[in-house]
């Protein structure tokens, strides 16, 4: 899953699939384990039974509240495993981008339009 231009504090979705590929009338009981400590992920379904390779891919939709980091690249994995053989996983690369908006650059802008004395204060503070 790749999210390049978000803005922070968003909610961005998307979605994976996944597929029980053994042996025909085999299931697998599955549950989403890992996910990446940035952001505040939800998974519907999180998990599942009897998954089967006669059922054919399984979406799973993923729903991430986009950290209050401007300008930041933050990546990771989500796992899915078997929860009765560890073994069978797999990984879901995620990558996501927080961009300054334009709300805030038209916001600074104004706020210096409307407070030109301000303009020298923060050059100082700056040390420009």
């Amino acid at each position: 899953m790749y999210w390049p231009s978000t803005k922070a504090g968003s909610t961005v979705e998307g979605s994976f699939a996944i597929e029980n590929v053994g042996a025909p009338g085999s299931e697998i009981n599955w549950k989403v384990i890992v996910w990446p400590a940035w952001g505040d992920w939800s998974f519907e379904p999180i998990s599942g039974n009897g998954l089967t390779p006669e059922s054919g891919p399984l979406t799973i939709n993923v729903s991430v509240k986009v950290p209050y980091r401007i300008n930041k690249h933050f990546t990771g994995f989500v796992k899915v495993a078997d929860i009765n053989n560890s073994i069978n996983s797999c990984l879901i690369h995620v990558s996501l981008t927080s961009k300054l908006t334009r709300n805030i650059i038209f916001h600074l802008n104004s706020f210096f339009q409307k407070n030109l004395y301000a303009l020298p204060l923060l050059r100082y503070l700056l040390n420009l």
